[in-house]
C-alpha cells in the first residue's frame, strides 16, 4: 500500500482529475501513517504541503464563479468535478485549513442541478464536450454525488431518500451500492435510523462478491462507474466502515484484499485510478484490521543472513517492509539446490513469502522469466509472541539463474485481530 501510494503521492498537476489523482495519495499516506503512529514531523510536512499545493491548484485553477468546478482551467462547471472536488476538499479539511464556504458553495451548485425527486438526471445537462455527467446513469451520477457529499461530511437527505427507492429497481449496480453504504457510515447512520438499510446492503455486497475476493465482472462488469479494482476497493471501504467487528465482513474484506495483492504482485493495477483506490482501501482495511507490532525479520540463503530489518511501529522508514525486504541474492545460489528461509520472531506475523528466478537467454540475449513461483502464506497460523518462527522453502534450479528476489508484499509485524 505504501509503496504504491508513494508511486503518486507528489505535486498536483494536470487538468482537474489529474489534479484529483495525485493530490488524494497525499492525504491516504498522511491518514493511514497518522493512524498507525508512525508519522514524524518532516514527513508530515511533507505531505500536507502537497495537499496545499493541490488545493490552491483547484482554487485558482478550476474553480468557477457559480461555485462548482470545471474539468480544464476554462468551461463550465460540471456537477461531477464538483462533486470529486468537493469530496476531496471534505479529506483535506482534516489535515489542513480548507474554507468551509467553499463546501457550501459546491454542495449550493450541485443541489442548483437536482432534479425536484432529489436526483441528477444526466440527459438534462448539456455540455460542449461528454462530460461523465452525461454518460453514467442516473443511478451512477447520484450515488456518486452522494458519496462525494458525505465525504465532506454533508448529508444530501432527498437523494438519499431516492436512492433508498430506486438503487435496487431492476439490474441494481454493485459499486453505487458501494458508494451509497459507505456514504451513509461517512455520516455515521448506519446504526441508527438507516440500520435495516444498511444490512440489506451488507447482505447484498456479501453475496455479490466473487470467488476470487472482488466485486463485479471482467468482461461485463455492470457498472456505470468503474472497473473491477476500483469497485472492489469502494465495496472493502463500505464494509469495513459499516461493519468493522462483524465476523463475516472482516473475512470478506480480508479475502477482497488478498484479491487486490495478488492483482498487484502479478500484472499490477493496469490505471491511476486502480493504484489510487486500491490503495485507499487496502490502508483503510489495515487502519481496521491490523495493529503494528516490534518485530524482527531475517532473511536467510543457504544458512547464511542475506538481510535482517527491525520493524519499529514507531518508525515511519519501517512501514514499507515491501522495499525494505527487496534483495537480489544471485551470489550465494547454488548450481544444485539451494534454501531459502525467512524468520521472525517478537510478534504474530502475517506473511507471504514469494520467490520468483530470472534468467538470460544467452543465445538470443533477451529476458526471459521463469513461471516458476513458490508461495507459502501464514496468513492461518497464530504464532507465540515472542518465540523465533521459520518459513523454509527448497529452490532446485534447472537452468542458470542470473537474479532471484525475495520479497515480503504483506507487511511483517501486524497481528490480525480477527483470526
Amino acid at each position: 500500500m505504501i509503496e504504491g501510494l508513494s508511486t503518486l503521492a507528489q505535486y498536483p498537476y494536470g487538468c482537474c482529475e489529474q489534479a484529483y489523482s495525485s493530490t488524494l495519495p497525499n492525504y491516504i499516506l498522511w491518514s493511514y501513517m497518522k493512524n498507525q503512529e508512525v508519522l514524524d514531523e518532516e514527513f508530515m510536512v511533507k505531505l500536507k504541503n502537497h495537499m496545499i499545493y493541490g488545493k490552491n491548484l483547484f482554487m485558482n485553477s478550476y474553480r468557477r464563479s457559480d461555485g462548482g468546478f470545471s474539468l480544464w482551467s476554462s468551461g463550465d462547471s460540471s456537477v461531477f468535478h464538483t462533486a470529486l472536488v468537493l469530496s476531496l476538499f471534505g479529506l483535506l479539511s482534516k489535515a489542513i485549513e480548507v474554507d468551509p464556504n467553499v463546501l457550501k458553495q459546491s454542495v449550493d451548485f450541485l443541489k442548483s442541478k437536482q432534479d425536484s425527486k432529489g436526483c441528477w438526471t444526466p440527459g438534462s445537462f448539456t455540455y460542449t464536450v461528454p462530460f461523465p455527467d452525461t454518460t453514467l446513469s442516473t443511478i451512477g451520477i447520484t450515488s456518486y454525488i452522494f458519496h462525494g457529499a458525505a465525504l465532506a461530511g454533508v448529508l444530501l437527505s432527498e437523494s438519499l431518500v431516492w436512492l433508498k427507492e430506486n438503487l435496487f429497481l431492476n439490474r441494481y449496480d454493485t459499486t453505487c451500492v458501494a458508494l451509497v453504504l459507505d456514504g451513509i457510515s461517512r455520516l455515521n447512520l448506519q446504526k441508527s435510523e438507516q440500520k435495516i438499510f444498511c444490512e440489506n446492503i451488507r447482505l447484498i455486497l456479501l453475496n455479490d462478491q466473487n470467488e476470487n475476493g472482488s466485486w463485479g465482472d471482467a468482461e461485463n462488469p455492470g457498472s456505470s462507474l468503474s472497473g473491477v479494482t476500483e469497485s472492489t476497493a469502494y465495496a472493502i471501504m463500505a464494509l469495513i466502515h459499516s461493519f468493522p467487528e462483524d465476523e463475516e465482513v472482516i473475512s470478506s474484506v480480508k479475502k477482497a484484499v488478498d484479491y487486490l495483492l495478488k492483482i498487484r504482485r502479478g500484472t499490477g493495477w493496469s490505471t491511476t485510478r486502480d493504484t489510487l483506490y486500491a490503495s485507499w482501501a487496502i490502508g483503510e482495511a489495515g487502519d481496521v484490521l491490523w495493529k503494528p507490532k516490534q518485530s524482527h525479520i531475517t532473511i536467510l540463503v543457504n544458512g547464511e543472513t542475506r538481510k535482517s530489518f527491525d520493524f519499529d511501529p514507531k518508525n515511519k522508514n519501517s512501514v514499507d517492509v515491501l522495499c525494505q525486504m527487496r534483495e537480489v541474492h544471485i551470489d550465494k545460489l547454488n548450481e544444485d539446490a539451494n534454501t531459502i528461509q525467512v524468520q521472525s520472531s517478537g510478534c504474530e506475523c502475517s506473511i507471504l513469502f514469494e520467490i520468483k528466478r530470472y534468467f538470460m537467454d544467452n543465445k538470443k540475449h533477451q529476458e526471459k522469466v521463469d513461471n516458476e513461483v513458490f508461495t507459502a502464506q501464514w496468513q492461518e497460523t497464530k504464532l507465540d509472541v515472542g518465540q523465533r518462527v521459520s518459513l523454509r522453502l527448497s529452490y532446485n534450479p534447472r537452468s542458470p539463474a542470473n537474479a532471484l528476489m525475495v520479497e515480503i508484499p504483506i507487511p511483517s509485524g501486524f497481528e490480525i485481530d480477527s483470526l
